[in-house]
């Protein structure tokens, strides 16, 4: 039996000679292609996708840690790099349906460009419509269609005063609205004297007031 011996620090570990490596950092290698110790899972990255037909999907199961989502990113632009540029996606605001956005398919890198150009017309209507409102072309057209307006109203109880007085009426204008009150020899008949006529004179009022 060897008698046991005593071990000098220095021999408690093993240590390489860096020199021998033939590079001076990990930068200087090539990168892998595969997955070391995985040739299966590699080709099965490869071959996933390289499907074209849609429903399929590339799915990894590994321990934590192992590098799934770094090889399978690689792999990933290593391919896209081979093929067209895909479309950028956007989605925008439904007015019709607010609940459901819609989705538009643009050319490669204008979602951005689109974005960008959202934001500054938002900007400028933000500005330039307040300044439109308080331009003096606007003014003038709002005090035109006011005025117009007026007109057709004056004009349209006008004529229904000219219906009300050729049946002995008139129509006053009170905070509740307008009311039609009968008219006797040119003046407005008080409520105690509608009162005191005879039922069958208060019928007809009444008759000619609903016409």
């Amino acid at each position: 039996m060897t008698p046991p011996q005593s071990l000098s620090p220095d021999q408690l570990r093993r240590v390489y000679d860096a020199s021998r490596a033939g590079f001076q950092s990990t930068a200087d290698l090539p990168q892998v292609k595969d997955i070391i110790g995985q040739p299966r899972g590699t080709r099965a990255i490869e071959f996933g996708i390289d499907i074209k037909s849609p429903g399929f999907n590339v799915y990894v199961l590994g321990p934590a840690g192992t590098g799934r989502a770094t090889a399978v990113a690689r792999f990933l632009r290593q391919k896209a790099a081979t093929e067209p540029a895909p479309s950028d996606w956007v989605y925008v605001y439904n007015f019709a349906e607010p609940r459901r956005p819609r989705a538009l398919s643009l050319p490669p890198g204008l979602s951005s460009q689109f974005r960008d150009g959202m934001k500054a017309l938002i900007e400028n209507l933000q500005r330039d419509i307040p300044r439109a409102f308080e331009a003096e072309a606007y003014t003038q057209a709002a005090e035109r269609i006011q005025h117009a307006l007026e007109d057709e109203t004056n004009a349209a109880f006008e004529a229904v005063q000219n219906q009300a007085a050729a049946r002995n009426f008139t129509i006053l204008q009170t905070p509740s609205g307008p009311v039609i009150a009968p008219v006797v020899r040119g003046q407005v008949m008080a409520p105690e004297a509608y009162e005191a006529l005879p039922d069958e004179v208060r019928r007809q009022l009444d008759q000619a007031r609903r016409e």
